[in-house]
């Protein structure tokens, strides 16, 4: 049984489809509603922080490249490294260079969900190697970005979210609250796990401690047709424009050539086009948000299940998005250019997300950040 989908598309500055798949609820046969229906997008809610992050910049409360300690209060992330201190830039493009791990970040209910800044304060990795040097990707870097979006706003990082960003878009039926609003929770279509050839509900963390990472993030297919059109027409109602290309353009990249980071955004590459993409995954959830800035053109997709395909099915829609609607361009006559020296870069590649020495070759692996 094939898991369930919503799919929005947007172009030439409007909302041009927008159409669920399936059914949202199994045991009801509840069908998926692009407008009504809530799923679950996980790390997709990084892109939210990322851009309440970028509107604290304008407002000059946060500097994208000074010490994050000199905002925190409460506590202070450790100087392992003098004079090499973690920066928003750093936390923004995942190059702080945080120890990997996300044992005990969720929560099975919104009861159990712990205050952001306790929990950051509490379960603070260590920093592993000097920052702004490799790119390895850091759910703890972005809940420090969403904490501090509350230290200088002053409030609790889902109202900010809610005031700044959705409510200026419209999007009515998107949420970081934990619990979700009565309307939401109700909207929600339940996860689902693939077991025997049947759908069954999908038991795990559907809350956590850190919502700026994606815990607890809602919203539809047509509130985030919303928030693509805002990132695409010059940041709407919510940025501006000098702010958008400044979260979309690319700060960070292991080599030349490889996949590289913006503020927030994951860079990629296919048929020549770069694509800026954000994909996120909790049990029994799965979602993707791609923008070929170039033809002004997004695809969001949410699933409720893990079907056939699983999570690869995501990517593969989007492929398949960018072949259609955005083709390689004609090549210019002329030889093709000669292929590039690949031998400095052999030798041992140690784990980038533990402590240890690097090993002979590069310093770290060249790793790929879309990861969830």
């Amino acid at each position: 049984m094939r898991c369930s989908t919503c799919i929005a598309v947007v172009s030439g500055g409007r909302q041009v489809f927008a159409q669920g798949y399936g059914v949202a609820d199994v045991e009801t046969g509840r069908p998926v509603d692009a407008e009504r229906t809530v799923f679950a997008l996980a790390s997709v809610a990084k892109l939210i922080t990322a851009t309440a992050v970028m509107q604290l910049v304008e407002r000059g409360q946060i500097d994208l490249n000074a010490d994050v300690n000199r905002y925190l209060t409460t506590f202070k992330i450790d100087d392992a490294y003098p004079g090499r201190p973690v920066t928003m830039a750093n936390l923004l493009t995942h190059t702080a260079r945080f120890a990997g791990g996300d044992l005990g970040t969720g929560a099975a209910t919104a009861r159990d969900v712990h205050p952001l800044g306790d929990h950051l304060a509490g379960h603070q990795p260590p920093r592993i190697r000097l920052p702004g040097v490799r790119a390895v990707y850091s759910n703890y870097g972005m809940g420090l970005a969403g904490y501090l979006v509350e230290v200088r706003s002053g409030m609790p990082f889902h109202q900010y979210v809610q005031e700044n960003v959705f409510r200026p878009l419209g999007m009515t039926r998107s949420t970081m609250a934990q619990p979700e609003p009565g309307p939401i929770a109700q909207a929600l279509a339940p996860g689902y796990r693939l077991q025997d050839g049947r759908q069954v509900r999908a038991e795990g963390a559907k809350y956590g401690h850190m919502p700026p990472r994606g815990a607890g993030f809602r919203s539809t297919a047509t509130d985030m047709a919303a928030f693509m059109l805002a990132q695409l027409t010059g940041g709407g109602a919510i940025l501006r424009p000098d702010s958008v290309r400044l979260m979309q353009s690319r700060h960070f990249g292991d080599a030349e050539g490889t996949a590289g980071m913006g503020y927030g955004f994951q860079e990629f590459t296919r048929n020549g086009r770069r694509l800026l993409v954000h994909r996120g995954n909790i049990p029994g959830y799965f979602a993707i948000m791609a923008l070929i800035p170039d033809r002004r053109i997004g695809v969001y997709a949410s699933y409720n299940g893990l079907g056939k395909g699983g999570p690869d099915a995501a990517w593969s829609l989007v492929n398949a998005f960018a072949d259609r609607f955005a083709p390689a361009p004609v090549p210019a006559d002329g030889p093709p250019g000669a292929l590039p020296d690949v031998a400095r870069y052999t030798g041992t590649y140690p784990n980038a997300q533990v402590p240890g020495r690097p090993g002979r070759g590069c310093p770290a692996p060249r790793c790929s950040p879309m990861t969830c």
